[in-house]
């Protein structure tokens, strides 16, 4: 054997006990819905922590990078809501706080032309939303639940994209519900080629999705969703217990400024 063919030797053992070791994993244990699923697109499999709150880290150590601006500022909140504006003058959301701001689409809406986080900071974020022309109410609130879009044909489901989100992992919360009982909607949120699908607002037969004090898997769903640099976000609203797809409200919060490896 030559003095060169032993370093090539133990470089090759060396890799495949490499790959042996550490096999790539996924963890799907959300806190309500053990039945979150990936689907993964034809580059490979991806890994997608789901692990709730301990993922949280303090606010002040989430910020955000403003697209072509050099300035960097701190990321508070994303909020939007639909249909109808909130007749209470300060509302709040499952995040947050009541003097937030809110970002408002209203019905036929398809975009937004300057979006602001809750502190009012102005961003570089691009939002589209498909197409809709319909809009209803929810009886007894006066807040972000307040109201929905959805489209007249019942044959469609909704969708939100934004663009120029900064890279990092955030708590997506999607308020999705119409105002009857079986009035629900599937969500999947899709970011960097992983759909996270699976969680669902209530539908059980009763009123309890009027209720003001919000819960998950009642009014809203929770994901916790990586964001690559430069990847847009997909959510879709998916129609369930009914032929009809909404967006009531949703909330964006980033939890760390690092994205996990897939």
């Amino acid at each position: 054997m030559s003095r060169t063919a032993c370093p090539i030797l133990c470089l090759s053992i060396s890799l495949i006990l490499c790959q042996n070791v550490y096999p790539e994993s996924t963890f799907t244990n959300g806190p309500l819905h053990a039945e979150v699923e990936l689907k993964v697109n034809e580059q490979g499999p991806k890994t997608v922590p789901q692990r709730g709150t301990d993922l949280e880290i303090a606010d002040n150590q989430s910020r955000v990078i403003q697209k072509g601006k050099g300035k960097t500022k701190e990321f508070s909140y994303l909020n939007f809501n639909f249909a109808h504006q909130p007749k209470a003058k300060k509302i709040k959301g499952v995040i947050g706080e009541k003097s937030d701001h809110w970002n408002f689409i209203d019905y036929g809406q398809t975009s937004i032309g300057k979006v602001l986080l809750a502190d009012g900071t102005a961003t570089d974020i691009v939002v589209k939303v498909s197409e809709n022309d319909g809009e209803w109410g929810i009886a007894e609130q006066s807040g972000i639940f307040h109201g929905y879009i959805y489209h007249n044909c019942q044959c469609v489901d909704l969708s939100l994209i934004l663009d120029y989100l900064p890279a990092g992992i955030y708590e997506i919360y999607v308020f999705a519900h119409g105002d009857a009982p079986d009035q629900n909607a599937a969500i999947e949120i899709e970011s960097d080629g992983v759909t996270l699908f699976g969680k669902r607002t209530l539908n059980d037969g009763t009123w309890k999705f009027r209720s003001e004090n919000f819960e998950e898997g009642n009014q809203y769903v929770r994901y916790v969703v990586d964001v690559a640099e430069g990847s847009p976000v997909k959510i879709t609203s998916k129609r369930d217990g009914s032929n009809y797809s909404m967006f009531n409200a949703i909330q964006m919060k980033r939890i760390d400024t690092e994205k996990h490896g897939r």
